[in-house]
């Protein structure tokens, strides 16, 4: 259910700051719609009809039937390859009147908050708080333990394919879905105006063909349609999960202490996780066809693949492909834009991200341009370039290398066969303007400071679903509590956040509260950043390893002096006596971000501390 603070800002009319303010965020040369103005007019020449634009869009929000007049739309038709020969190889954006962005901005903003209380957590895609990387990371990871599945219940991945998924979802139903997630009815009416009030035109040719009304399907281009279309896949989430309670669809659950994973959705990109049997196979077909039946979508089944654990018999795979329709495959390409790791890390694995340079390099004249202008370049493309991939990936050395000699080569001139001299040392080049540099950074100090951000966010947001995976797969846990790491089968992305763990945690500061969740011996709560246990002068068991601070006061609140003495020498014991114990009444443990003022996690500052620390060992992550 919603709560009633959220329907209330569901009904409210938005007013003239809000108004304003969505205005002011747009992009003011982006391509306009049919009446053609652009977002910069409104900007520019708001004192002049500000008021009359704020009175006619909360007339909207009164009376939606007037969005009908804001509500024409042009198609442009984008090319998904370099030379199409067919309409299926165009993608349809939609160019919205900015008037009306501003209406379907509002509702956007209204809807965003309710997602997180909406949305089942297998699904990520523009929920606040979750992450493209979230199901990279899941995904695989799950590959990586279907690589060395044993036993007798082996398990499959399905890749699904929706052809068209926006253009094909049905109007009806969507306000269904709607109404089931118990939005307003007044809020539901201006939604579903936005919707269906629309007419199109395509762009072709310089010119505008007749217009025409659709029947069904969300506009790629339209501010509220990806929050719409996150609402109609919840639909099928739910469907799902209904058939795991039932016991129809057994998951996959990467080690006994992990989640339950049946499913991971980010908008149209869908992956099923079942046991591989006929039985399964025919529950997964059955919840796909009721879903496709109720929403008008449909399933691709020449572009969907479906991947086996290494344990299942080869006559099991052609009876579940051939029950499906859909081909097995020992490869799933790429999935959200990274390729999906299948085997060990080699050159040719992310050979794509110095490709994708090169297609860059090849359509700039370096000769033309001033050494600023490479340098500004170089920064804003070239070096943001493989940024995605490392977000969740450790790339080898010798793709950071080959990264870097690309970007040296591009800012001094170098073209292929000629190699111009380098004036400045890359190092210096990749230090902050404020030290001299210029602001470059070195593709394996970048790699590593996106890996300090995953290890910063496994100790802060145990909540999300890819954390909990995670720690199911490589923590022993006893009672809920994780007690120290598994030695084996690690994956390379696990191996690289294991090495940015003791960087992490150099740039971390434990504020001791009530002191539950932080712990004695191994965080570096004390004023120094040093750890407790590296003081210590025997052997202690696990159980007390890893016990927090609290554990380590006496029934009055004062440090336990008495356990203390027998296992730390005098000046650990004065660093402690230096601070207060914890209090249960000031509330929960915090972890502060130490490098930056407000204590909270910047990748900047991640970089910097990467560039200038020792990449560390395997460490502890408790």
């Amino acid at each position: 259910m919603v709560a009633d603070c959220f329907l209330a800002g569901l009904k409210a009319i938005p007013n003239p700051l809000e108004i304003k303010a969505i205005i002011k965020e747009m992009n003011g040369l982006k391509a306009p719609g049919k009446d053609g103005f652009h977002a910069v007019f409104y900007q520019k020449c708001w004192d002049q009809i500000g008021m009359d634009l704020v009175c006619f869009i909360q007339s909207c929000f009164i009376n939606p039937d007037r969005i009908k007049m804001i509500n024409e739309t042009l198609l442009a038709l984008i090319p998904k390859t370099d030379s199409p020969l067919a309409m299926s190889q165009f993608r349809p954006i939609s160019l919205c009147n900015v008037v009306y962005k501003v209406v379907a901005k509002s509702l956007a903003n209204k809807l965003k908050p309710l997602l997180p209380h909406l949305i089942h957590p297998n699904q990520s895609g523009f929920v606040l708080k979750r992450h493209i990387t979230d199901n990279i990371i899941i995904l695989q990871e799950t590959v990586h333990s279907m690589a060395k599945k044993t036993g007798k219940k082996g398990f499959m991945l399905l890749k699904i394919d929706l052809a068209k998924a926006y253009d094909r979802i049905s109007w009806n139903f969507l306000e269904v879905t709607l109404v089931e997630a118990h939005l307003p009815a007044e809020c539901i009416k201006i939604i579903m105006a936005c919707v269906t009030t629309t007419s199109f035109q395509v762009l072709w040719n310089g010119g505008e063909t007749e217009s025409f009304t659709p029947s069904r399907g969300l506009r790629q281009g339209c501010p509220l349609s990806p929050y719409l279309f996150t609402l109609c896949m919840e639909r099928l989430s739910h469907t799902i999960v209904e058939e795991v309670r039932s016991k129809n669809w057994n998951p996959m659950r990467l080690s006994l202490a992990g989640p339950d994973l049946s499913h991971l959705f980010f908008a149209d990109d869908l992956v099923l996780f079942a046991e591989a049997s006929p039985k399964h196979a025919d529950v997964v077909m059955s919840c796909l066809e009721r879903f496709c039946q109720a929403s008008g979508e449909l399933i691709s089944k020449e572009k969907s693949r479906i991947l086996f654990s290494k344990n299942v018999q080869n006559r099991t795979r052609s009876i579940i492909c051939a029950k499906l329709g859909i081909q097995s495959t020992n490869d799933l390409g790429r999935y959200l834009g990274v390729l999906v790791l299948h085997g060990r890390l080699n050159n040719n694995t992310f050979k794509y991200i110095l490709e994708k340079m090169d297609n860059k390099l090849t359509t700039w004249k370096a000769k033309t341009l001033s050494l600023a202008g490479r340098v500004t370049l170089a920064t804003s493309v070239l070096n943001s370039l493989p940024s995605y991939a490392m977000q969740s990936s450790v790339l080898p050395a010798t793709i950071c290398e080959a990264i870097d000699k690309k970007i040296k080569g591009f800012i001094w001139g170098s073209q292929e066969g000629v190699r111009k001299a380098h004036l400045i040392s890359w190092e210096t080049i990749c230090k902050p303007k404020s030290q001299g540099g210029l602001g470059l950074r070195s593709a394996r100090s970048m790699n590593m400071a996106f890996l300090i951000k995953l290890a910063w966010k496994i100790l802060n947001h145990e909540d999300a679903l890819w954390v909990k995976v995670l720690q199911g797969k490589y923590f022993k846990q006893r009672n809920g509590a994780i007690l120290s790491m598994k030695k084996s089968n690690h994956s390379s992305l696990w191996k690289g956040i294991l090495k940015a763990m003791p960087l992490m945690k150099s740039g971390c500061c434990w504020s001791i509260r009530n002191g539950e969740t932080t712990s004695f011996w191994t965080h570096p709560w004390l004023d120094t950043g040093i750890t407790l246990d590296s003081y210590l002068m025997q052997d202690i068991p696990d159980s007390e390893r890893y016990s927090a601070v609290a554990e380590w006061t006496t029934a009055d609140g004062k440090w336990d002096w008495g356990r203390l003495e027998s296992l730390l020498p005098d000046d650990a014991l004065n660093l402690i006596a230096g601070c207060e114990p914890p209090n249960a009444e000031l509330g929960e443990d915090k972890t502060i971000w130490g490098l930056e003022a407000d204590g909270r996690f910047k990748l900047k500052s991640a970089y910097y501390l990467a560039a200038t620390g020792d990449e560390g060992e395997d460490a502890d992550t408790s």
